[in-house]
C-alpha cells in the first residue's frame, strides 16, 4: 500500500485540466513499473479538499461491490474527521473510476500458486488534482484496496496532489485470526476483516478449532463444539459475504488434536485414549468433516493445520492426500501451513485487543511494491480511530 501524503516540497504531480486527461494520465501510469513518479514542487493549495460523499464516474465495468465500498469509504472518513474536529466540504468529491483488466498486476513470473484464492489482478493507481480523484485498477479488487489507501491519506481535510501506482509483491497477504482460545462475536470478526481491508490483506485465516475447541456447528457431527460457543452455518455466511464484499477469502483452518477426550468421548469409534487413523471409521469421519466445511466456506483453501499431529507421519501423510483429493473434487483446495512457506505467502497475527500495530503497518506494506509509506505509527492510528466505533457496515 502507498501513501499519497507528502511533504509540500516533495508533492507528486499531474494537473490535467480536465477529468478525461485525468484518466488517460491514470491509463498511462497503469502500464508503468509499481515505483513512485518523480517528485515536482506544485503551488498551493496543496490538496483536494475532502467532500461530504462522492460523485462517481464509472469506466469499464461496474461490479454491485463498488457502490457500498464508496459509502463505506465516505463512513470511514467520517469518522477519522470527527475524531480529528476537521471539517469536511459540503460538496461531494469527484471521483473517475477506470478498471481495465487486460493489465496484468505486476506480480513476477514463479509467484502463481494454484493453492491460492488470490490469483486475480489488484494492481491500482491513485491521481489527485483540482478536478477531483482519479482510480485506475487491474479490477475489482484494486478498486477496493485503492478505496482503502484513500481512506488511510486523508489529511487535513483533503488528500495531497499526486499520482501514484501500487501493486501487491504477494498473492497471499493473510491475517491471522484464532478464535478457539477466545471466543469472539461476529462484529469482532468484522472489525478484522475491516483490519484486514485497510492494511490491504487479501486473506482472512480464521482458526475455528484447535485441540478440543471446535467453533462451527456441524451438521454431520453435531456433537462437535457441544459446551462450546459455536458459529452457526449462517453466521458464517454472513462472516464470508462480509468479507468478499472488502476483496477478501475466509480460509478456515481446523487443527485436530490426536489426543482429544471431548472428541473421544463423544465419538467413541474413533479411538480409545488417541485418535486412531488405522480405523475405517477415522478416516471417513475426517473426509466428511473436512467435506463439510470446505463446502460450508466454500473455501478455495482449507488447511488443517497440525491435524492429528501426535499420529505416525505415513499415517497422517497418506490423509492429507485423501483430504486434497476430497477437497478437490469439490472445488476447494487444501493449504498446509505446517510446512515451508513460498515467496507468495506472507502473514499478519491478528493480536487479543484486535488494533494494528505500527508494526502491522510495515509488514503490510511490505507486502506491496509501490510509493514510501508514510510514518506507521500515524496510520495505525488512523486505522484503529476509523474502527474503534465498530466495523464499517
Amino acid at each position: 500500500m502507498f501513501d499519497l501524503i507528502q511533504p509540500a516540497s516533495r508533492i507528486l504531480v499531474a494537473l490535467p485540466a480536465r477529468m478525461r486527461r485525468l484518466r488517460l494520465a491514470a491509463s498511462l501510469l497503469a502500464l508503468m513499473p509499481c515505483a513512485a513518479e518523480s517528485a515536482t514542487a506544485i503551488q498551493t493549495p496543496a490538496v483536494l479538499p475532502e467532500g461530504q460523499g462522492f460523485a462517481p464516474v464509472w469506466h469499464g465495468p461496474h461490479t454491485a461491490q463498488l457502490d457500498p465500498a464508496l459509502a463505506r469509504l465516505d463512513r470511514a472518513l467520517a469518522r477519522r474527521a470527527a475524531a480529528d474536529g476537521l471539517t469536511r466540504s459540503k460538496n461531494p468529491t469527484p471521483i473517475d473510476v477506470t478498471e481495465d483488466r487486460a493489465l496484468d498486476d505486476g506480480i513476477g513470473e514463479g509467484l502463481a500458486d494454484d493453492a491460492l484464492p488470490g490469483t486475480v489482478p489488484e494492481r491500482y493507481s491513485i491521481s489527485v488534482t483540482a478536478a477531483g480523484l482519479a482510480l485506475h485498477a487491474t479490477g475489482p479488487l484494486g478498486t477496493l484496496h485503492a478505496m482503502s489507501t484513500l481512506a488511510l491519506t486523508a489529511r487535513s481535510g483533503g488528500w495531497a496532489f499526486g499520482t501514484q501506482s501500487a501493486c501487491p509483491k504477494v498473492r497471499w497477504r493473510a491475517l491471522r485470526v484464532d478464535v478457539t482460545q477466545r471466543f469472539l462475536s461476529l462484529t469482532d470478526v468484522e472489525r478484522r476483516i475491516d483490519t484486514a481491508a485497510l492494511l490491504g490483506l487479501n486473506i482472512l485465516h480464521l482458526t475455528v478449532a484447535r485441540g478440543d475447541v471446535f467453533r462451527v456447528e456441524s451438521r454431520r457431527y453435531p456433537k462437535l463444539g457441544s459446551g462450546s460457543t459455536i458459529y452457526t452455518h449462517a453466521q458464517i455466511h454472513a462472516l464470508i459475504d462480509y468479507a468478499a464484499a472488502r476483496g477478501l477469502h475466509v480460509v478456515p483452518e481446523i487443527d485436530l488434536s490426536g489426543r482429544s477426550p471431548t472428541l473421544l468421548s463423544a465419538y467413541p469409534d474413533l479411538g480409545h485414549d488417541t485418535i486412531d487413523l488405522a480405523r475405517p471409521e477415522t478416516a471417513q469421519f475426517l473426509l466428511v468433516l473436512y467435506g463439510e466445511m470446505g463446502r460450508l466456506f466454500g473455501s478455495h483453501a482449507l488447511d488443517p493445520g497440525m491435524t492429528l499431529g501426535s499420529a505416525p507421519e505415513p499415517a497422517r501423510t497418506a490423509l492429507r492426500e485423501r483430504l486434497a483429493t476430497r477437497l478437490k473434487r469439490d472445488g476447494g483446495t487444501m493449504i498446509v501451513t505446517d510446512t515451508p512457506r513460498t515467496p507468495s505467502h506472507a502473514a499478519i497475527t491478528s493480536g487479543a485487543d484486535g488494533l494494528v500495530s505500527p508494526g502491522d503497518v510495515r509488514a503490510a506494506d511490505a507486502m506491496w511494491s509501490g510509493g514510501a509509506a508514510s510514518d506507521a505509527s500515524r496510520r495505525a492510528t488512523i486505522i484503529n480511530t476509523i474502527l474503534k466505533p465498530g466495523p464499517l457496515e
